[in-house]
């Protein structure tokens, strides 16, 4: 929502690179995101008009054994 999207328009679509387009930050959520860390780390997200916010990120495990990414906006701290 923060970044523009609804549930609807993100069907079918790959979010990771519609949030990353350039390929080094692309790989880099990549990495973090099947690295398992619990920490947070922050990156610079493209929103649906073509801006960008800065982001922060985290993974969970569920109890079933997948896990499922936790995000918060944090660009008016960052600037």
């Amino acid at each position: 929502k923060v970044l523009g999207w609804n549930l609807e328009e993100m069907k079918g679509k790959d979010m990771i690179k519609e949030f990353y387009p350039d390929p080094n930050d692309y790989n880099k959520v990549l990495a973090f995101m099947t690295s398992g860390s619990k920490s947070w780390m922050r990156f610079k997200t493209r929103t649906k008009n073509g801006q960008y916010r800065y982001t922060q990120w985290t993974n969970v495990i569920l109890s079933n054994g997948k896990g499922i990414g936790i995000g918060r906006d944090v660009d008016e701290q960052v600037k």
